[in-house]
């Protein structure tokens, strides 16, 4: 449950709203990183001032919305340049790892090791081409924009990632052609995803990795061939403010997708499957494992390819491998959840989440059916 900042009426005189900032007794909390500083002044003493000031300087101010603060405390949204929202206090520490101050550690790299070894050596045997592809973070493609005082690391997680992954399975981290084509909508402002758009140029580095492992592929990625719409909404940084904060985003024209949704298993986040046909596609069929960036990498997948599978899992299920029988598996994986390791893919089967999760709905649905009708008195004091 989050709740929302209250701000004191003198401190809104200040015309700003902190973003980061007021527990619920007033005070002002500054999150830099994981290190928060309560101070307890009064809005017209130059302490409280000159802190205020440094803080709208790195964090950025707001005079129309309040941030929502999760149950730690913490504010999980920092205003940028331009306005643009950028993750912070995330479980994955995403602004540790940009920074460099977070790295991975031996246990963690021996157990990605060993799961991309189990991956090449399980579809060597199927002969079936495999590609990992790693979403960049949108700090790391728009870092121009984050606020003042954030600084990229020499060393991050991701160099110690693609070190080892590079030399086991083929690998496409497409940040540069991301970032040298950053004037475009490769992100949204208020979200942390990619847009259609930004997967479709990313595409383009992942065909170019494909064809050195494997040779020519039998597709040619383009802008040309879609027809984009720009519309007015909020997004997942955007929905932590009240009012939402909104601004420009993309999708793919309707009227023009060729690739046609035919099946959705209706379950939510991990264990989601759905199954995509194309009539104009290139006659082959792409399965895709990935995180929530592989929603938009399979809306444009979906339009070359005459059959496109996508599963939310950070796993491979060797089974629905064997079901689907593709031409091309690719995992997808957003940088920043590479700091933890997502276990084995052997012997894992994605039907056991499918389960979990309906099993979960039912129960939550039955407790909610059984409860009681309450009526609340208020008594004033």
């Amino acid at each position: 449950m989050r709740r929302a900042v209250s701000l004191d009426p003198s401190i809104a005189e200040n015309n700003a709203i902190l973003g980061h900032i007021l527990s619920s007794d007033g005070q002002m909390v500054e999150a830099e990183g994981f290190l928060r500083q309560a101070v307890n002044l009064a809005p017209d003493d130059a302490k409280y001032q000159e802190l205020l000031a440094s803080f709208l300087v790195k964090y950025g101010s707001d005079s129309v919305s309040i941030q929502m603060i999760d149950e730690d405390g913490l504010p999980k949204v920092m205003i940028g340049k331009a306005d643009w929202l950028f993750l912070i206090n995330d479980s994955n520490q995403t602004m540790e790892q940009y920074c460099g101050n977070l790295l991975f550690n031996s246990a963690q790299l021996s157990s990605w090791t060993t799961e991309l070894e189990w991956r090449r050596d399980f579809f060597v045997s199927k002969k079936i081409p495999y590609l990992l592809l790693v979403a960049p973070n949108k700090e790391c493609v728009y870092e121009h924009l984050l606020p003042n005082g954030f600084n990229a690391g020499h060393f991050r997680p991701i160099d110690q990632f693609l070190a080892i992954a590079k030399e086991i399975v083929p690998t496409c981290y497409p940040l540069d052609r991301l970032r040298g084509l950053r004037a475009d909508m490769l992100f949204d402002k208020v979200d942390t995803h990619w847009t259609v758009l930004g997967a479709l140029t990313a595409c383009i580095d992942f065909k170019n990795t494909y064809e050195s492992a494997y040779g020519s592929l039998s597709v040619e990625f383009s802008e040309n061939d879609h027809r984009l719409l720009r519309f007015q909404s909020s997004g997942d940084l955007g929905q932590k403010f009240t009012p939402p904060r909104v601004a420009q985003r993309l999708s793919l024209d309707p009227a023009t997708k060729r690739g046609i949704l035919v099946s959705d298993n209706g379950v939510n986040n991990h264990g989601n499957v759905k199954t995509f046909s194309n009539e104009k596609g290139n006659g082959k069929k792409c399965l895709i494992f990935g995180d929530s960036f592989g929603l938009n990498l399979a809306e444009i997948i979906k339009e070359y390819y005459t059959a496109t599978v996508f599963c939310h899992s950070s796993l491979i299920d060797a089974g629905l491998v064997r079901t689907e029988r593709p031409d091309l598996v690719i995992s997808e994986h957003v940088e920043r959840f590479l700091i933890s390791p997502p276990g084995t893919s052997a012997g894992f089967d994605i039907q056991n989440v499918i389960s979990m999760k309906r099993t979960s709905v039912m129960k939550n649905l039955a407790i909610s059916s059984a409860a009681p009708e309450t009526n609340t008195i208020m008594s004033a004091s």
